[in-house]
């Protein structure tokens, strides 16, 4: 809105200028300039500013800069060698004792911009779900318990880009 409010400071100021001052001078024709591409722009602008979906284009940004900083933009996982014990454990007990149990309660279709994905779950529902089935005593062991899982590779988020959160991040079994 300021943009916008500048935009028409210029051309009062030109306008004013125009009816007091008959002789044309360089910054006149700054003026003039800077008048019409702020007139011009102003559609471009409240677009910019109230049509786009701002949490998009960061993640694009952010994207690309991992593309160019680390040469890739995928979330690199340790081998299962290289694990902890401790990271070990918890996969195998997810396993065999509440991966069948989980899927069951949390996993549904979802529909995310253009694309359906099956069996899929949010990170938020399923700190949730290890919270209400006692694997956790809070969301933030919960978080820790799924960041387990997914060094383990047993969940995975849908595109291999992020580690686990409690978001709105969709994620799958593998």
């Amino acid at each position: 809105l300021i943009l916008l409010l500048c935009s028409m400071f210029v051309g009062m100021a030109l306008s004013i200028w125009t009816l007091v001052i008959e002789q044309m001078s360089g910054i006149y024709v700054e003026l003039s300039f800077l008048d019409a591409t702020l007139n011009f722009g102003q559609s471009i602008i409240v677009f910019a500013i109230f049509g786009l979906d701002t949490k998009e284009i960061v993640l694009l940004v952010l994207k690309y800069w991992r593309k160019l900083w680390y040469g890739a933009n995928t979330l690199t996982l340790p081998a299962w060698h290289e694990l902890s014990p401790k990271t070990k454990h918890i996969c195998d007990q997810f396993v065999t004792h509440h991966l069948v149990n989980c899927r069951n309660a949390i996993a549904v279709d979802k529909r995310w911009r253009l694309k359906v994905y099956k069996n899929v779950f949010s990170g938020h529902t399923f700190v949730d779900w290890l919270v209400e089935v006692g694997l956790a005593r809070d969301r933030v062991e919960a978080v820790h318990y799924g960041r387990h899982l997914i060094e383990g590779k047993v969940l995975k988020h849908i595109n291999g880009v992020y580690h686990f959160y409690d978001r709105n991040l969709l994620y799958t079994f593998v």
